[in-house]
């Protein structure tokens, strides 16, 4: 009795049951006769997708450090660096790396930003003119 199983990359439903072959299953292909990726392809996936989405934050990291940061929403900033320690914190528990390295990279990208922003915000600036004067 075979029993049918999702295959994403087939983007339908394949029976499985006995493969059509006597011995191992040739390369690229799993037990039950469904193509499987290469055992490099997932870890380099992700390397590739860790890279782009860390160093994303790059351009936007000197832009601000040479032209401020008055149109940088600090919410959101607080939000995604949030975002990141969550992840970080996700990651170790379930100890993979990748998830670890790469977003604690773009942690530190955001909060660089994040930093950039507290520095050129306009009330910090009053409120601290209002600390230095003098009671009367």
């Amino acid at each position: 009795m075979s029993r049918a199983r999702p295959c994403f990359f087939d983007g339908g439903v394949k029976k499985t049951g006995a493969p059509p072959w006597n011995g191992p299953p040739p390369a690229g292909v799993d037990r039950a006769g469904d193509k499987a990726l290469p055992d490099w392809f997932a870890p380099a996936l992700g390397t590739i997708a860790g890279l782009c989405s860390t160093f994303s934050f790059a351009p936007q990291v000197l832009k601000a450090w040479r032209e401020g940061t008055r149109t940088i929403s600090r919410r959101m900033y607080i939000v995604t660096v949030t975002a990141f320690i969550l992840w970080i914190c996700y990651g170790l528990t379930i100890a993979s790396i990748p998830i670890i390295v790469f977003n604690s990279l773009s942690l530190l990208l955001s909060g660089a930003i994040l930093a950039l922003k507290w520095r050129d915000w306009p009330g910090r600036e009053a409120a601290a003119e209002v600390r230095r004067a003098p009671a009367e």
